[in-house]
């Protein structure tokens, strides 16, 4: 918050708006040192203190900013700068995007080329693209692109022999994978340790902030991101660490960020808490949060991990990337080193090895537990009864009930599919939830989520009637998981995910009031101003500032 000469912090009084206060309704608000003081007429308001600065916030709605519980900040940064290849429905496509990125930026030889957003699901003939299809493209530069998920990427012969210089380097059980040019799940993240050159400060930097302005203009002032293995960044997560951390103290950091750290192995974890680092550890605009490890893969890729096989695939459960005893060691000596710990778990045998260890955790150390579980996506009522049971929470992902309602059947059948992305059915069971995107997997356009969670249906109304329309969430509901819900899920409930007294001053004016809309009229919502700690970090149009000189 700007202060005066003089060193004492402004007070600003936000006023002319219709501001969401939990369950009531109020005209002003007023801001110091980042912090909401009070709310109330104007009037009440004016006659409390001094006033330094006031800004009308032009009849606009006015509600808490959104709180993203799963987003990956770096790699949505790069992202906008790589190849976009969303969308694209075959593989000469894919070439045909690369082609024409490759003529417009005219890269220098050896430099690595990304692209990302590829799903296979989207080509008549649903194959992964491989290795030929990309020397196709070009094999003047090493190339990697990754599908929708992040979970899978291919990449081109020079881009395979950066990494492998020698054949018989390849990992023996992905090498069939790696012959095609396929590179999947844990392979990838290792792969992507070994791309040079590494993006510097400047560039962190840079995606950072681009990544953040994108968000400002939907809506979301904090964030929970794990960056350490992502697209174009897999080095020391000091980096990481310290890019925040300077961006912070340059002022230049317009998110709030909660710091999600992949901890893959022992021996990540044994150096991180010899480090003296853990949760918690920060302040209100960057903090450590959880650890974070990968127990499955993605259904669309047909690598989360089920119990019973694939429908349209017999032979496949999917992947369970941890052996048992390996992952209990692990998240015994996080949980006593007292680290939060966040579990991706999609399919249902993933689900259940992640509650057999919390269950485990409990059994020691009581209940409930503060982790979390990613995604959540195959289950049933046992399962979530589990969970409930132990007070763990579910990072959903609103956006997917629209991204994969046309898979899910026949990847599970119908049976399995009827108790999938069951949202309304963890709520009722009493499972705490946050809301995230997952961007870059997708956009991180809160409203378009929303919408997605009300009406189980795509953006392009699809299906009819709605994908499993039971578990669709009331508005209300969804709104509170994507801002009070995520702010839980950090500990953060006391600063963030509300407006009230105290709070942080984290709020964003819209376009209209979003319970006078239709359920399908959401995702058009826009933002007309974003303010982080009572500072403008987004505007689409000017709101009225007056300046009071007198005191």
């Amino acid at each position: 918050m700007a202060q005066r000469s003089d060193g004492m912090e402004q007070r600003v009084l936000f006023y002319d708006g219709i501001i969401e206060s939990g369950d009531l309704v109020e005209e002003a608000m007023l801001v110091q040192g980042g912090r909401i003081v009070a709310l109330g007429s104007r009037d009440q308001l004016e006659t409390l203190t001094p006033i330094h600065r006031k800004v009308s916030l032009r009849n606009h709605y006015v509600m808490p900013g959104f709180v993203d519980s799963h987003i990956h900040l770096m790699a949505y940064g790069f992202s906008l700068e790589s190849i976009d290849l969303s969308g694209a429905d075959s593989v000469e496509e894919i070439q045909n995007r690369c082609a024409r990125y490759l003529e417009e930026k005219q890269p220098p030889p050896g430099k690595w080329i990304i692209g990302r957003g590829w799903d296979q699901n989207l080509f008549q003939k649903s194959v992964f693209p491989e290795c030929q299809d990309l020397d196709a493209i070009t094999v003047q530069n090493p190339l990697l692109l990754l599908r929708v998920c992040g979970h899978i990427a291919v990449a081109n012969t020079p881009g395979l022999q950066v990494v492998y210089p020698e054949p018989e380097r390849m990992n023996p059980a992905m090498k069939p994978w790696l012959e095609r040019g396929i590179v999947l799940e844990d392979e990838l993240e290792w792969f992507k340790t070994r791309m040079e050159p590494k993006p510097d400060r400047e560039e962190l930097k840079q995606a950072v902030r681009r990544a953040a302005g994108e968000l400002a203009r939907f809506g979301v002032t904090a964030v929970h991101s794990e960056d350490s293995y992502d697209l174009g960044y897999s080095g020391d997560f000091s980096d990481i660490r310290h890019t925040y951390q300077e961006l912070e103290s340059e002022e230049k950091l317009t998110v709030r960020v909660y710091q999600k750290i992949s901890m893959p192995t022992m021996k990540h974890l044994d150096q991180w808490l010899s480090e003296g680092q853990r949760t918690g550890w920060g302040d209100d605009f960057y903090r450590i949060g959880p650890m974070k490890l990968w127990l499955d893969g993605t259904l669309g890729g047909r690598t989360a991990a089920l119990r019973l096989p694939y429908t349209d695939d017999p032979q496949n459960h999917g992947m369970l990337l941890y052996a048992d005893d390996e992952l209990e060691r692990m998240v015994f000596k996080a949980h006593e080193g007292d680290m939060q710990i966040c579990l991706h778990a999609i399919g249902d045998a993933a689900l259940h090895q992640a509650l057999c260890v919390f269950e485990k955790v409990a059994d020691v150390y009581g209940i409930p537990l503060r982790h979390r579980i990613i995604h959540c996506q195959i289950g049933d009522a046992k399962l979530y009864e589990r969970m409930a049971a132990l007070g763990v929470s579910a990072d959903l992902q609103f956006a997917f009930t629209a991204s994969d309602w046309t898979i899910v059947e026949p990847r599970l059948g119908r049976e399995r599919a009827a108790t999938a992305y069951a949202w309304k059915t963890l709520l009722k069971a009493g499972i705490p939830l946050a809301a995230g995107s997952d961007c870059p997997v997708e956009i991180p356009n809160p409203f378009q989520a929303i919408q997605a969670a009300v009406t189980r249906k795509d953006m392009k109304g699809q299906p009819e009637n709605g994908f499993n329309l039971l578990e669709a969430l009331t508005l209300k509901e969804a709104l509170a998981v994507h801002t009070m819900g995520s702010a839980t899920a950090a500990g953060l409930q006391r600063d963030q995910g509300s407006l009230e007294p105290g709070k942080l001053a984290d709020f964003i004016a819209v376009s209209h009031n979003p319970h006078h809309l239709l359920p399908d009229q959401l995702a058009a919502m826009k933002v007309m101003g974003t303010w982080v700690g009572g500072r403008p970090v987004w505007q689409a149009i000017p709101f009225d500032k007056h300046i009071i000189d007198s005191l």
